[in-house]
């Protein structure tokens, strides 16, 4: 047996080493300088042999608390691609055996095992992270370019052997309850496949729409348990927000303000009187109507105003505009701009994905379906009722780490529109395995609550 050392491996922040035997393709990670064994996996299956040390691990990493079914799920779904890829690098580099010979033999046999990565020496074909032998060769197709273009604009759809459903991603126990095999739920998808610690990126996870708190928006949102996985994609370059508030004209004139001060006047009399709520109510139409008559007198005991008053009553009684025909003039509307409301906020973003390689094709057709699945409406089980589709928590990570610094916050945002171009190129082209060659994604949100002074307050980066 030979074993290679892979040292300072890195998943979510958790730093392993990674052992992996050429011959035969098992390998398995420990903590550094460590011999006890976390997981390992002989072919498209992982085992997580000590789940409470990779849990305390994962939680003192990322000052988190998760539960040891979370971190596990978590492993499943997206840190055994990490190590999987580890595995690839060290059985397909040929520096690593003795000689050309031994290099083929060995990496047949993996192949044949269905280990992860494996290369079939003899025809390029490759085994991907699910133990299925690809329809094409890899060497070829590492690196896209137009002469390995399919074009098919006619007859029947190309179909290979090998073509996975949308279901065929899975996570499910075979025996061990820490064993992975497949399930239907996402997992974290990432387009490119290398968006891992040491980078900025962009994070959209999905929640169920809350509505507690009655008919108050406080209590609107998101809930705290999350759909599962969530989308890891690049910060574009047009990264950009704006923020706004509602701001109208608004008019007011002499007769309206006298009126309205009557009344507020009126109100302050009777409110600080003792008595019933009616009753004070009562008592205010009494004295806002004396209090009325009383500005009425005042305007009509000035001269310059008998005409306007007179020309402004008329106008009410025949609905037309008496004061400018009669007078020359108008009543000063007092015109003021006034606050009328908040806005909510709109955030566009605009992906292009090109795959090179069989895995990052099944990323992206599985992060365009994470985006339309959860922005669609739920049905009752009758059918009579519908529910609030999901709603999506969105983050900008600086070095693979927390939130960015130095870009602003999002609220929960709620997926308004979501538009998918198969042919971004102008031409419609795939690869064997029938995938397209390039995909480009147009993301619409809408946060769902408006934002306030109080919410900027102890918020990071440049606040919401």
């Amino acid at each position: 047996m030979s074993v290679i050392k892979s040292g300072n491996v890195s998943w979510n922040n958790i730093k392993v080493d990674q052992y992996t035997d050429i011959t035969t393709g098992y390998t398995y990670i420990t903590l550094p300088g460590q011999t006890t064994k976390l997981a390992d996996s002989s072919n498209a299956d992982w085992t997580i042999l000590d789940l409470n040390l990779l849990t305390r691990t994962y939680n003192n990493a990322n000052i988190s608390a998760l539960t040891t079914e979370e971190v596990k799920s978590l492993f499943f779904r997206d840190g055994r691609f990490v190590f999987n890829k580890v595995r690839k690098d060290v059985i397909n580099d040929v520096n690593n055996y003795s000689n050309t010979s031994e290099f083929e033999l060995y990496t047949l046999g993996m192949f044949n095992n269905g280990v992860p990565g494996a290369v079939n020496p003899k025809d390029g074909r490759r085994v991907n992270d699910d133990g299925k032998k690809t329809e094409f060769n890899v060497f070829s197709r590492i690196i896209p370019t137009v002469s390995t273009f399919q074009t098919r604009t006619s007859g029947t759809p190309f179909t290979p052997s090998s073509f996975q459903g949308p279901n065929d991603v899975q996570l499910s126990s075979t025996g061990n309850e820490n064993t992975y095999k497949r399930s239907s739920s996402f997992g974290t998808l990432r387009y490119p496949a290398n968006v891992i610690d040491g980078m900025d990126y962009i994070t959209f996870q999905a929640f169920e729409y809350s509505s507690s708190g009655g008919l108050l928006e406080g209590g609107r949102g998101a809930s705290g348990t999350g759909i599962g996985g969530g989308v890891q994609l690049p910060i574009q370059p047009t990264a950009s927000e704006s923020s706004g508030v509602s701001w109208g004209q608004d008019k007011i004139n002499y007769v309206q303000a006298s009126a309205g001060q009557a009344v507020l006047n009126g109100l302050d009399t009777a409110l600080a009187t003792d008595g019933n709520l009616l009753e004070k109510i009562g008592a205010a139409g009494k004295s806002t109507a004396s209090s009325l008559l009383n500005s009425t007198t005042t305007a009509l005991n000035d001269a310059n105003s008998i005409p306007f008053i007179k020309a402004y009553f008329a106008g009410q009684a025949v609905g037309a505009n008496v004061v400018t025909r009669a007078t020359g003039g108008i009543i000063n509307p007092n015109l003021e701009l006034l606050f009328t409301g908040p806005k909510l906020r709109e955030f566009s973003f605009n992906f292009t994905m090109t795959p090179r390689d069989e895995g990052e094709s099944q990323s992206i057709k599985e992060i365009i379906k994470y985006f339309k699945k959860n922005m669609a409406p739920k049905k009752s089980n009758n059918g009579l009722f519908l529910y609030t589709p999901n709603v999506f928590k969105i983050s900008y990570i600086y070095n693979g780490g927390g939130e960015h610094p130095f870009m602003n916050r999002f609220k929960t945002c709620a997926l308004i529109n979501c538009g998918v171009n198969y042919t971004p190129h102008g031409s419609y082209t795939t690869y064997d395995d029938g995938s397209m060659t390039q995909y480009s994604l147009q993301l619409s949100f809408s946060e769902i609550l408006p934002i306030y002074q109080d919410d900027q307050d102890g918020v990071g980066g440049t606040g919401y």
